[in-house]
């Protein structure tokens, strides 16, 4: 649902492109209620388009990032989604904070640290998993 969703929001930020020759990051641009964070259908992810870098700048590059939402079916995956502008996924370990992730013990922070400080990973345009 979170991949389905980012590639929907890709696909109109590049109809916004074509017909603007810039991105948004503003969703509310591509007809969502949130200029920010919009929830998917089924209420288990939010996505955001996220201003890449200042070396690649919103007006030539985005990047699109899907969390699971608190109480929902997906709220215990362990990953946020990223898409961007050229292909690329990544995938990012959740925060190993109570205000994001309560519930985790402190047993799970040494287990995820190594996924955690290497937060991003790129393999030909494919989500990679650390394992």
């Amino acid at each position: 649902e979170g991949f389905s969703a980012m590639n929907q929001v890709a696909a109109q930020l590049e109809q916004w492109h074509s017909e603007r020759n810039t991105y948004t990051a503003d969703m509310q641009d591509l007809g969502y209620t949130s200029a920010t964070w919009n929830t998917t259908d089924n209420g288990n992810y939010r996505l955001r388009v996220i201003n890449p870098s200042t070396a690649c700048p919103i007006n030539i590059c985005f990047r699109l990032r899907a969390q699971p939402v608190n109480g929902s079916a997906q709220w215990g995956d362990d990953y946020w989604y990223e898409l961007y502008s050229d292909g690329r996924r990544a995938t990012r370990i959740c925060p190993l904070n109570t205000s994001y992730r309560p519930g985790r013990s402190a047993d799970d922070a040494p287990r995820r640290w190594p996924l955690a400080k290497n937060s991003y990973r790129f393999q030909n345009t494919n989500i990679a998993h650390n394992s």
